[in-house]
């Protein structure tokens, strides 16, 4: 039988554990990517796919949508890859966003690309244990496909701003 206090240090020490793997599998995972042992297998994948992916799961978040883009736009992309890129914004906002106030999601064309930008205000009781690990594998990623990654934190809120170079019909 443990007493209140030898639980909780076990709590602690059980959550301590889980982060630290999780930080383990994200040292791998970047050491993979930029030794160029990842191989990248693109597909063309309609944009309005990836997009209601990203919708569905923002759901939580009660988001503010702005769609300005045809849907027969497609990208190439991995979509194993594309997947971590999607799991590790939906994990920030999960850490990191104030729930109180809704997430703005856009998409649009921009000359020759997709571009899908993502703000949210940050919580106050947000952890100030992020390494960006995660942020950066996802730029190197979105390198991979020829794309490319920018964040801003300005007044107490996150914006980060994907970019995919559109697939033209004659590349699909």
């Amino acid at each position: 039988l443990l007493t209140d206090t030898q639980r909780d240090y076990l709590e602690l020490m059980s959550k301590k554990t889980e982060q630290m793997g999780k930080r383990v599998d994200e040292l791998l995972d970047y050491a993979t990517i930029y030794s160029g042992q990842m191989q990248v297998q693109k597909i063309p994948l309609e944009a309005t796919a990836l997009t209601a992916q990203i919708i569905e799961e923002l759901t939580p978040f009660h988001p503010e949508i702005t769609e300005d883009c045809g849907d027969s736009v497609r990208i190439s992309a991995d979509p194993a890859l594309l997947e971590r890129v999607v799991d590790n914004l939906l994990s920030n906002l999960h850490k990191y966003a104030d729930p109180a106030q809704p997430v703005r999601f856009s998409w649009r064309e921009e000359s020759d690309s997709i571009v899908l930008e993502l703000e949210n205000g940050i919580s106050l009781a947000a952890p100030a244990d992020g390494k960006s690990l995660g942020n950066k594998i996802v730029g190197y990623i979105m390198g991979l496909h020829g794309g490319s990654m920018e964040t801003a934190h300005e007044d107490g809120r996150y914006r980060i701003r994907l970019t995919f170079p559109i697939l033209k019909e004659s590349q699909a």
